[in-house]
């Protein structure tokens, strides 16, 4: 899965008089664009997907996604239901039955296509600024303790989950539902 952000852009939102190591920004980029994607609860990226899940017995099921484009098929226990007829679906990710969903576990396989096809400017915003961090400062995500006889330190800094990311992302992140 793509990046949110090149590392040309790193570059230029570093305002750096000298070319990036780009093996390192690489690097920095795709911990920061996992870090979003890890608190986000899905990959805000477009892209198709097949996902086997328990029914709920109730009519709604959902998908983990907040932008749902396209519901290519829908198998309950290896019958394809009908759009329209047997199951509609929302753009926020919820399939409707007309019924209900069965309540077994793995009974129901979807394949859809959910996100955005270009980076939301706010998830972008976040992911050089996460990207930055760990390219300047790569001992600024970690944390550590020591202890030597009677004496103990910790060393704590910043993560990918602080106020920044619940900020910023807010409107992306998936709320568990059910």
């Amino acid at each position: 899965m793509a990046d949110f952000a090149t590392s040309t852009e790193l570059e230029n939102w570093l305002e750096l008089d000298s070319t990036i190591n780009s093996a390192k920004a690489s690097l920095a980029l795709s911990v920061a664009s996992g870090d979003i994607r890890d608190y986000c609860g899905w990959s805000i990226s477009e892209e198709t997907a097949t996902l086997i899940l328990d029914g709920t017995g109730s009519r709604w099921l959902w998908l983990p996604t907040l932008r749902l484009t396209a519901v290519a098929s829908v198998t309950v226990n290896g019958d394809e239901l009908t759009v329209g007829s047997q199951y509609d679906w929302t753009s926020y990710g919820k399939l409707i039955h007309r019924g209900c969903w069965p309540n077994q576990p793995r009974s129901v396989e979807v394949e859809f296509t959910h996100g955005y096809t270009e980076v939301p400017a706010a998830v972008k915003g976040v992911c050089l600024t996460l990207a930055s961090v760990y390219y300047n400062n790569p001992e600024a995500v970690k944390s550590r303790s020591e202890a030597w006889g009677p004496f103990n330190q910790a060393v704590a800094y910043g993560d990918g989950s602080g106020a920044g990311l619940s900020a910023s992302l807010g409107r992306y992140r998936l709320e568990h539902v059910g």
